[in-house]
């Protein structure tokens, strides 16, 4: 699986990430690209 890394991130925002993470049983990398995806179709954008 490709990798991403996101530097800079605001830990309130990293904690939440993380929060759902776990709520989903997901690692934190699933839930970030799973997040980024989102807010890229909800931009309109195709994937």
């Amino acid at each position: 699986m490709p990798s991403l890394l996101i530097r800079h991130l605001d830990p309130a925002l990293h904690a939440q990430i993380k929060a759902r993470a776990r709520a989903h049983r997901r690692s934190v990398e699933e839930e970030e690209a799973r997040e980024t995806l989102r807010a890229h179709r909800r931009h309109g954008a195709r994937a």
